[in-house]
């Protein structure tokens, strides 16, 4: 099944997606972490029985030929729990794209340090994940600081690990949406992980 998640507007997203037979949810709210939650609501509500949960930004940057090699890495792996596509090329991503490419680089290690997370591309919009690792996960995130919660919850919550396989990156259709501001917000959704993990484990080390 296809699900595609559309905040309506004149580019004719939604009708589109029908056409080729996609299952299409409206968004009322803006951001991807709330399609993210709207979708995997839908999913545990109708289709509870699904494996695992494959989440791609439709912006044409993403081939999803990628996501059978994911799924036979989940199937023959129980360890793992996520794969995210290792995007090659970033600067497919625009006019800024040496800066998106840095700035993609600094969060990975920022990822890595404040949450144990030791991903080349973390932020990527392109991963197959085992539904049962999302079990009980509502994302907080209401934007792009969506990827970081996520992988926090399958490394750090669930305890499964996190692989990553190398994706062709094409040139997007249509205004990029990413700015600096959005990488602030990743930057502090990190933090907040970091001391949200902190603070429990003093609480369960608590006599």
């Amino acid at each position: 099944m296809v699900l595609v998640v559309d905040r309506p507007g004149d580019d004719g997203t939604g009708s589109v997606a029908r056409g080729k037979g996609a299952l299409v949810l409206d968004q009322t709210d803006r951001g991807k972490g709330n399609a993210i939650r709207l979708g995997l609501d839908f999913v545990r509500r109708y289709c509870p029985q699904v494996q695992y949960v494959g989440l791609v930004d439709a912006d044409h940057t993403y081939p999803t030929a990628s996501l059978a090699e994911m799924r036979e890495i989940l199937r023959t792996e129980p360890s793992t729990g996520m794969v995210v596509g290792l995007r090659e090329h970033l600067r497919n991503n625009g006019t800024n794209s040496l800066l998106f490419a840095i700035g993609n680089r600094m969060l990975a290690r920022c990822h890595a340090t404040l949450n144990g997370i030791p991903l080349r591309d973390p932020l990527s919009g392109l991963r197959l994940v085992r539904f049962d690792a999302l079990e009980k996960w509502s994302p907080k995130a209401r934007g792009f600081d969506v990827e970081c919660e996520l992988n926090h919850q399958v490394h750090n919550v669930q305890r499964l690990s996190i692989s990553e396989i190398p994706i062709p990156y094409r040139t997007r259709i249509g205004k990029k949406k990413l700015r600096l501001r959005h990488g602030v917000s990743i930057f502090g959704r990190m933090v907040a992980l970091s001391l949200g993990g902190k603070l429990g484990r003093k609480h369960r080390e608590k006599p």
